[in-house]
């Protein structure tokens, strides 16, 4: 039977059902493909475990590869970054983006009502362009994997969490890194508003979300909140 669901997958990744190219499309065809070996499965036989052998080294490739994207998408982003806060000209608009996040599985509205201030029906959300849009590819990206998760590929998917939240923090890093010695109090103080959205809004939604499947690879999570202490001292300085 390993070598039918080896040929299968071949045919799939082939015609291009399972690839590199179309992530979120491949992890909906892979979600499926998993969920019918599971039925098939039974004692005698896990089907279900043949398909995740198989599947290993290409889910490997293909996590790593929608990683790639978005780390080149997280430059771009960094790179254009004037860190002034998003303004919204209709009320339209922001239930546009409550929706979006609805959308990636949170209640959009307590996620980010903290950082949203109405005066006069302007619209300000005081987070950088940047942040918003790597919160919805990284929200992305987490729930499609969450969706597949399993054992084999557990640490590859981990690492991948991991070294997207760290990169993104660099970049407050070295923002904060030019302001040293300057009286840019207030930039410093929206900077660091974004580094709060980042790890105690979004990672720690991560967080919570994989803790139950991971294990003992929480403690790469944990880690992360390491962060926190060195850029509230690099702000402050």
């Amino acid at each position: 039977m390993s070598t039918e669901i080896e040929k299968l997958i071949t045919i799939l990744h082939n015609q291009q059902y399972i690839s590199t190219k179309n992530f979120n499309f491949t992890m909906k065809n892979i979600d499926i493909l998993l969920t019918k070996a599971n039925e098939f499965s039974s004692k005698l036989i896990d089907v279900k475990f043949m398909f995740e052998e198989q599947l290993e080294q290409l889910l490997i490739q293909i996590i790593s590869t929608q990683k790639d994207v978005i780390i080149d998408a997280l430059r771009q982003r960094h790179r254009d970054e004037k860190w002034i806060p998003i303004t919204l000209s209709t009320n339209e608009r922001l239930e546009q983006l409550y929706f979006e996040f609805q959308e990636l599985g949170l209640d959009s509205q307590t996620f980010l009502q903290p950082f949203i201030t109405i005066n006069n029906d302007v619209i300000q959300i005081h987070l950088a362009p940047s942040t918003l849009q790597f919160a919805k590819a990284y929200l992305t990206f987490s729930r499609d994997l969450f969706k597949i998760h399993y054992s084999l590929i557990n640490q590859t998917i981990v690492e991948a969490l991991v070294e997207l939240i760290k990169l993104h923090l660099k970049y407050y890093e070295r923002a904060l890194q030019k302001l040293q010695n300057t009286n840019e109090k207030q930039l410093k103080l929206f900077i660091m508003k974004n580094v709060e959205f980042s790890l105690n809004h979004l990672f720690r939604h991560i967080d919570t979300l994989y803790k139950p499947k991971i294990g003992h690879s929480v403690k790469y999570f944990t880690k992360v909140y390491e962060k926190m202490s060195k850029l509230k001292e690099m702000a402050t300085s």
